[in-house]
């Protein structure tokens, strides 16, 4: 194990909690320990040169898919928009944008987005944390539930164990226990799962979802991720869970290396976020594949030369990001359809 600060961070937290802790608590570490985790540290992480490329950052025709689906609301919040790269996009191509919120927790992040967004400044304001006053408008989130601190759990001999980072040796590594929380066993158990069945689950997205709920008097959230319907997801074969690093362009699944060096993620249930909604007042608008999707919102009219064709290429195709990645609007107290799931809505499949 490399000595440097967030390792001395991660270890002295092992030893607060008596030789062992929570997965989730060190991936919430990795990735966000301030200064030093990955997401708030000075390191390249996106493009070409930094360790994965998002849709923003492949194309700008990913953002131009969007406003049709937002373009009735001129208050828009987005979620760590990394670069900033769609904040660009919706804001030099949505026409009736007054307010642009963009909730951001790295310093470092933020002041990267203020260079990128700086022909936009007067229409935004930097948050750390959800708007005090709920407002009508559109949320957006683009990958951002699979960077949530992901609890990991082991169903063996009928029986719910959850995975805690030790170190022995020097180095991080996996044991297994009874899990930290009640919420693991109970929702293992509604899984018909084989035996030695590892995965990963969300403790965060439900009150995720409430704040969300909360923050909204009306309108509609747009979350675009990589995930399965719950069934789906803990299918049988799936039996080694879907914790993955990116690294330089290579993915991996050795998620105690490198803290701070490398992003970890883990596979959305979206029939968690439908049920999350619905508890929360909110209404399941559509859910669709990335590339039913960005086509229904007229993708291919707004496509112009090679370039084009390649980003859309690796946007829809099932064996790139078209399939992969899902779209799922949740909207309260908004009847108006959505655009973007007219040519196809899975929600039967949730």
């Amino acid at each position: 194990m490399q000595k440097n600060a967030l390792n001395d961070l991660i270890l002295a937290k092992i030893n607060e909690l008596g030789g062992k802790m929570p997965f989730s608590i060190f991936m919430q570490l990795a990735l966000y320990a301030p200064g030093l985790g990955y997401y708030a540290n000075g390191l390249q992480k996106f493009g070409p040169t930094g360790d994965f490329s998002t849709a923003p950052e492949i194309s700008p025709l990913f953002g131009k898919c969007i406003i049709p689906s937002i373009q009735d609301f001129d208050h828009i919040l987005e979620f760590g928009p990394g670069t900033g790269a769609l904040s660009k996009t919706l804001l030099e191509n949505h026409p009736h944008i007054e307010k642009y919120w963009i909730l951001e927790i790295s310093a470092e992040l933020q002041a990267r987005q203020k260079e990128t967004l700086k022909e936009y400044l007067h229409k935004i304001t930097w948050l750390t944390e959800l708007p005090a006053k709920p407002f009508k408008g559109a949320i957006v989130a683009n990958e951002i539930i699979d960077a949530f601190p992901a609890t990991k759990f082991l169903w063996k001999d009928n029986n719910t164990y959850e995975y805690f980072v030790t170190e022995k040796n020097g180095e991080f590594c996996f044991t297994t226990d009874t899990p930290s929380s009640t919420a693991i066993t109970e929702f293992v158990k509604t899984l018909e799962l084989p035996n030695n069945y590892s995965s990963e689950m969300h403790l965060w997205l439900k009150p995720w979802i409430k704040s969300l709920s909360e923050c909204l008097t009306s309108g509609i959230i747009l979350i675009i991720d990589y995930g399965f319907p719950r069934h789906e997801l803990y299918h049988p074969d799936r039996d080694e869970g879907t914790l993955m690093c990116h690294y330089q362009h290579h993915a991996h699944p050795n998620v105690l290396e490198k803290p701070g060096e490398q992003d970890i993620t883990a596979h959305i249930d979206f029939t968690a976020v439908a049920e999350a909604a619905v508890e929360n007042n909110l209404d399941v608008a559509g859910y669709t594949s990335q590339a039913a999707f960005l086509l229904d919102n007229d993708l291919l009219a707004l496509t112009r030369g090679a370039q084009d064709a390649k980003a859309i290429d690796m946007l829809t195709s099932p064996a790139e990001m078209g399939e992969f990645f899902k779209v799922m609007a949740l909207t309260k107290n908004w009847d108006k359809p959505i655009a973007g799931f007219r040519m196809q809505d899975r929600r039967h499949r949730l």
